[in-house]
């Protein structure tokens, strides 16, 4: 029923998994962001550069749904009109 989402959240995983493991070659450096509790959390540009691949990747497979990642600005109204949300988190 689900297998066309399915599929693509395991291809958009191991590529962003692909690309998570480029920068552990590199120093990782990590910046501060607030969180929504307001409490500063450190964030890596792997983590935004994964989130990046995740959320660009199901916004073209499934044009019509809503995006929430913990990585990206949030767009509540259009978020809330979308045909389905799907959530992005990095952990």
């Amino acid at each position: 029923m689900l297998e066309k989402e399915l599929e693509t959240a395991i291809a958009l995983a191991r590529k962003a998994g692909e690309r998570i493991l480029e920068f552990y070659a590199l120093e990782i450096i990590a910046e501060q962001k607030f969180g929504v509790d307001n409490f500063s959390e450190p964030v890596t540009i792997a983590d935004r550069t994964a989130s990046k691949i995740i959320v660009e990747g199901l916004a073209e497979a499934f044009p019509a749904d809503a995006i929430l990642s913990e990585e990206e600005t949030d767009d509540a109204e259009n978020r809330m009109i979308g045909k389905r949300r799907a959530t992005s988190r990095i952990t």
